[in-house]
């Protein structure tokens, strides 16, 4: 049954055809939506500035002219937004805030604010302050608000304002009350680092007239040195029950003793479960004059200066006094390089306990991985060797035949005896793993040899004179050799057996050239080490 077009009497065949004809000749082309912009106009300028349709509640055009648009900044080729400095244009948005006619773009007019006329008996339209007293944005120096624009109501129209204009409104912020007191804590801690500055400085005059007396007299360096009657805070044995530091009851085994700087009587040990220092010790002399070499000190002791660093002489001292007369902690620049060693230390020795894993992992390792794993321990194993000895020049000096710590003596010896116990105990495990290897690697060797070969060999060798004794080092190095060669003989024969199975003779002549000088390579380095070779 044949169908005719209606709209253009074509005739088809079946229905079908007709609906399609239909659909794809006279349907209505379907084009995307298009969006919408809404604009601000001015009051008798062509300018304007786009908006988002989302602008707000009801027409925005409504809203403006009920607000009213004469007082309108007009954009000019050169406008700026007043918050970010950007140039406006089409694209940025040329937006005038409704309250303060500022131009802003349409970032910074985002907010929305409740505005009114203003009335005869509205209040003036200036800056409006806020419940914490802070007001808003000061309007455009260029002229002064008008009684006629708009004003904050709460029963206003919604209109597009500046940030400055949306804090700024009636109740923006809560209202709270505010006290600085920075200026009492700066107070308080400025009497604090007089009075600190000031106890130092009694401490440090203290400390001159003490090592004038004890320069002067010459005691014995065990001899107790007596009361001082002159120091003004000398305190009595039978006023102190108890130690100041660590509160413990004094005692036949708890015993008095005077801090010579502050007078105090304090404990010689700490006698807390916490991990304190001792409330008080004996100090040698030449620490504190090495660590104070700037003092108004007397001229016989300048004169004796070198002899009184490495004098016994010694006195007792308090921990706070100690801590108040003596700076601290060294540089950071110091601590910075020793951690960094000790880091380089740490990260070579977990490299090292990798490979000395990876290399007795296995019972029956493959050659090629088990070489592979050697080559990189040895490697590694020489590194932490290197490093080690860097750190040893670094952080210590000679002094009368022995090693002392430059910095922090207690944590550099502690670095230094681990890096050299873990190298020692690595150098044992590598000899290990290399005659563990060095048996199944002849044995892998003698039967790829031929008996000829073997027998030539053992002649050359019987001829040949025995080598000259090697050191440690040379045999470490040969034997390094051998192994990088040995594993380039096993690269190349695999190069072989793929060449013969792909047929590719012409590359067999060169790789069997590369066999042969490989296999004399080998023999020479053998040859070297004599009895510390593998096979």
């Amino acid at each position: 049954m044949e169908s005719r077009c209606p709209i253009c009497e074509q005739e088809c065949g079946s229905l079908s055809e007709l609906n399609s004809h239909i659909d794809t000749a006279h349907a209505t082309p379907k084009t995307p939506p298009k969006r919408t912009m809404k604009v601000d106009l001015h009051e008798n300028s062509a300018s304007f500035g786009l908006r988002p349709d989302s602008d707000g509640a009801g027409d925005g055009d409504t809203a403006d002219d009920r607000l009213g648009r004469a007082h309108w900044k007009p954009p000019n080729k050169g406008a700026r937004c007043a918050q970010c400095a950007r140039a406006l244009s089409v694209k940025s948005g040329i937006v005038n805030c409704r309250r303060c006619d500022d131009l802003f773009c349409n970032e910074h007019s985002r907010r929305r604010v409740r505005l009114a006329r203003a009335t005869n008996g509205s209040p003036t339209n200036g800056t409006t302050t806020n419940g914490s007293g802070r007001g808003g944005r000061s309007p455009s120096p260029r002229k002064s608000f008008s009684s006629s624009w708009p004003v904050y109501d709460s029963r206003g129209v919604w209109a597009r304002c500046c940030e400055a204009c949306f804090q700024g409104r009636p109740g923006a912020a809560p209202q709270a009350f505010v006290r600085d007191v920075s200026g009492d804590f700066l107070a308080r801690r400025r009497a604090a680092a007089e009075t600190r500055a000031l106890e130092k400085s009694a401490l440090q005059r203290r400390f001159i007239k003490l090592v004038d007396t004890l320069t002067d007299k010459k005691p014995p360096p065990h001899h107790a040195l007596p009361d001082l009657p002159d120091l003004p805070d000398w305190q009595a044995d039978a006023s102190a029950s108890h130690c100041p530091l660590c509160h413990v009851r004094f005692s036949l085994f708890v015993r008095r003793h005077h801090c010579r700087l502050c007078g105090r009587v304090v404990s010689g040990a700490a006698y807390t479960r916490e991990p304190a220092p001792a409330c008080s010790l004996e100090v040698p002399v030449g620490v504190f004059l090495e660590r104070l070499p700037a003092l108004n000190y007397a001229p016989h002791v300048r004169t004796q200066w070198q002899a009184l660093q490495s004098s016994p002489l010694a006195f007792r001292c308090c921990r706070v006094c100690k801590d108040l007369l003596v700076p601290k902690a060294p540089p950071a620049d110091q601590d910075e390089a020793l951690a960094a060693a000790c880091d380089e230390l740490v990260a070579l020795k977990r490299s090292v306990e990798r490979d000395l894993a990876a290399s007795e992992g296995s019972a029956k390792p493959d050659f090629p991985a088990a070489l592979g794993a050697r080559t990189r321990l040895v490697r590694h194993v020489k590194d932490l060797e290197l490093a080690t000895a860097k750190f040893r020049s670094r952080f210590f000096r000679a002094e009368n035949g022995r090693l002392v710590a430059t910095q922090s003596p207690v944590v550099v010896n502690n670095i230094y005896r681990m890096a050299v116990a873990f190298l020692q105990e690595a150098l044992v495990q590598l000899k290990a793993t290399e005659e563990s290897g060095s048996g199944r690697e002849s044995g892998s060797k003698s039967g790829s040899k031929s008996g000829s070969k073997s027998g030539s060999k053992s002649g050359s060798k019987s001829e040949s004179s025995d080598p000259p004794r090697l050191t440690l080092r040379q045999i470490r190095e040969l034997r390094e050799a051998l192994m990088v060669t040995s594993e380039q003989r096993f690269l190349v024969q695999k190069q072989v057996e793929e060449a013969t199975r792909q047929r590719h003779f012409d590359e067999l002549a060169p790789l069997a050239e590369s066999i042969r000088d490989l296999d004399a390579r080998i023999e020479q380095l053998e040859t070297e080490l004599g009895e510390h070779a593998f096979a």
